[in-house]
């Protein structure tokens, strides 16, 4: 008899511990506190930390302003600055930004599951070749996981790949269960070592860098070779400016641009992406696709001509789901000096950038106006209209 009742009680514990783990590190949990006790650096540990303050702040936000929410790495970070939007828009619409470092397309899928949690009206999507043709990566610890993203990633891989890669696509489905293991670096650098109880490299405490990069699960292009001599040229003019990177920094930037390639892992990335865009327009979304610039320097390090197959790419989502799309004949030109590195904007570059892509947004958001027989925040009817329908009732 009691050994009938032991997996009742297995499943009763496991249970408690996901009903505790969703309470104490979800939406509402206490990420303000967390994000206070985190250093700066590492950057990434700290912004998916921030990513979580944001969630919950959209919570109890109730103003009736449109939501905007802008998706990207650091280069939409660097690019899109949400207090410009802000002040331009006089404050007609409230911004939220997700873009850091390591926001891979998957992250992106990921992200725009929870964001449909907290009625958006407007997604940017500050995306571009260095997004649809680099490797596949499975970073850990990511700033989001559905399982349902999970799905779409293994659905696209080739069945070899998924096979290989069995671990790393575990290790991922783990953490969209348990978030105490998804944000476990997190609170390990906050010093919440009570609230986790997973092995943490000593590498990633007490501000020493994390991983640059996460491992490599699809790559199979061909990269450009660029002359030695003409590496270090490249490389020491970005060293060379002011608030420039470091010269490692440097070199990791020309190998992250130099992985831009062709091959099966931009057919999972753009499918991705596709992806994406579909869950949003479905759910009533607009979705605004933002093409960030890389440094004219860059052109050296790659094959250009990919930037065709991203405006293809980019073109088809237009025709397929209605998206809007500002490419960078309509928000440069970018020479050398609007950048800050080969891949980030500095301040002049991306007040153009902000700009071009607020044109959009306004015009978006004003076509909105009037279509909507709802009150954006409070889900209510106005008078002899009807109700707003859930997200989760448009996805069914």
């Amino acid at each position: 008899m009691s050994a009938g009742r032991l997996p009742w009680a297995g499943l009763l514990a496991l249970l408690l511990v996901l009903t505790l783990d969703r309470a104490v590190l979800g939406t509402t949990g206490p990420w303000e506190s967390i994000a206070s006790r985190l250093p700066p650096f590492p950057v990434r540990r700290a912004a998916v930390a921030r990513d979580r303050v944001a969630f919950r702040r959209l919570t109890v936000q109730r103003d009736g302003r449109p939501r905007v929410f802008a998706l990207g790495s650091s280069r939409g970070n660097w690019g899109f600055k949400p207090e410009r939007a802000r002040k331009q828009l006089r404050g007609d619409a409230h911004v939220t930004r997700f873009t850091h470092a390591l926001i891979f397309p998957f992250e992106m899928l990921s992200l725009s599951h929870e964001i449909l949690d907290h009625d958006p009206d407007a997604v940017l999507l500050l995306i571009s070749e260095m997004d649809t043709h680099i490797p596949l990566y499975l970073p850990r610890g990511s700033p989001s996981v559905a399982m349902r993203s999970l799905y779409a990633l293994v659905r696209e891989l080739p069945p070899e790949v998924a096979l290989r890669e069995w671990k790393p696509l575990l290790d991922i489905g783990l953490d969209s269960l348990l978030l105490a293991q998804r944000y476990r670096v997190v609170l390990g650098g906050a010093g919440l070592e009570t609230v986790r109880r997973f092995p943490l490299d000593e590498r990633l405490r007490d501000g020493r860098p994390e991983p640059v990069k996460p491992a490599r699960v699809l790559d199979d292009g061909e990269a450009v070779a660029v002359p030695a001599g003409r590496w270090r040229e490249i490389h020491d003019d970005v060293v060379s400016r002011e608030g420039g990177r470091s010269r490692r920094g440097a070199n990791e930037q020309m190998e992250w641009v130099g992985e831009i390639k062709r091959g099966q892992h931009a057919r999972v990335q753009m499918a991705l992406l596709e992806g994406t865009v579909a869950l949003l327009t479905r759910a009533g979304v607009t979705v605004i696709i933002v093409e960030p610039p890389l440094d004219p320097l860059t052109a050296e390090l790659y094959d250009t001509s990919i930037r065709g197959d991203f405006l293809k790419f980019a073109a088809q989502l237009q025709e397929r789901y209605g998206v809007r799309f500002v490419p960078l004949d309509r928000s440069g030109p970018f020479p050398s000096e609007d950048f800050a590195d080969l891949v980030h904007l500095d301040a002049e570059g991306s007040r153009k950038l902000t700009r071009a892509a607020l044109l959009d947004l306004r015009q978006a958001l004003r076509q909105r106006v009037g279509k909507k027989p709802w009150d954006s925040r409070s889900g209510e009817a106005r008078p002899g209209e009807g109700t707003r329908p859930r997200h989760s009732d448009m996805l069914d």
